[in-house]
């Protein structure tokens, strides 16, 4: 399987994977209407992952990318974390379901995720365990980006806070906010925001046209969502800024593990499950 990209397929959707790349899922296609969900990056090409890389330099491709155990590089962990830096190995395949995993690096760790795909809905389920005899602090986010253009529309309830903002967003940089809040679209801005603890548990974006994707999960089993809406203030490539949509159902309301008050610890030999289901509308 090196090398090669892996397709699941219904009658309403086609997605394709990369285990070489980080397991990312590069690619989100409805075939009823032809749109692609899944944001690229027009200034960065697909190139080889040598562990250490700056992810947003040279591999924030777009796609759907897994994040653990930091987003931030911190300490051992590399930036954006050992799922993006590592390839994946291929455990199962169907046409409708692949199981990949790896080994990690900067902790003994073994994390699994099985993609199911059945008809326009599709159920991601993972399980990470704590391969080693220490414990060890984490954080686990979902890292989907969509193209974010001006007729879309973020459908979530509860309240955000603004973790980090750059453009006309700096005033709300701290606050906490509703979604109908954020500036419009006359000005550059970009923003971060996480929701509350265990109060959202689905998010859809829906554009003009009706078409939209649906996300849910348990809120239970994780516990944050978390939003990065860059209208044209930021690119880590050295590019001209882009505009993207990042939807990270996230296990702490924070990116660098470093500053997180009560992370997770998992221990030695325990392992934990949890699920995120995408629905294309």
């Amino acid at each position: 399987m090196k090398g090669k990209s892996l397709t699941l397929e219904s009658a309403e959707l086609k997605l394709v994977f990369e285990p070489e790349q980080g397991g990312k899922w590069r690619s989100l296609r409805d075939r009823r209407s032809g749109r692609e969900w899944f944001w690229r990056n027009p200034h960065l090409g697909v190139s080889p992952i040598r562990y250490g890389d700056s992810f947003i330099a040279q591999h924030d491709t777009g796609g759907w990318d897994e994040i653990f155990p930091s987003v931030a590089p911190c300490g051992k962990v590399p930036d954006h974390g050992d799922l993006v830096q590592l390839p994946w190995q291929v455990d199962e395949q169907s046409d409708t379901r692949l199981a990949m995993s790896l080994q990690g690096r900067c902790f003994p760790f073994r994390f699994e995720r099985t993609v199911v795909l059945d008809g326009a809905s599709i159920r991601c389920d993972y399980r990470l365990k704590n391969t080693g005899e220490q414990p060890f602090p984490w954080l686990w986010c979902a890292h989907p980006l969509l193209p974010l253009s001006p007729d879309l529309r973020l459908e979530a309830a509860g309240s955000f806070k603004v973790g980090a903002a750059m453009g006309a967003a700096q005033a709300l940089d701290g606050q906490g906010i509703q979604l109908n809040e954020l500036p419009d679209h006359s000005a550059p801005w970009a923003a971060k925001l996480f929701s509350d603890c265990n109060v959202v548990d689905q998010m859809t974006v829906r554009h003009a046209d009706g078409s939209g994707l649906k996300f849910s999960w348990d809120a239970q089993q994780i516990p944050y969502l978390g939003l990065w809406i860059n209208h044209g203030a930021w690119s880590g490539c050295g590019s001209a800024p882009y505009f993207n949509l990042g939807i990270e159902p996230a296990m702490l309301p924070v990116d660098d593990l470093s500053e997180a008050k009560e992370p997770p610890v998992l221990a030695a030999e325990d392992a934990l499950e949890w699920s995120l289901e995408v629905d294309v509308i």
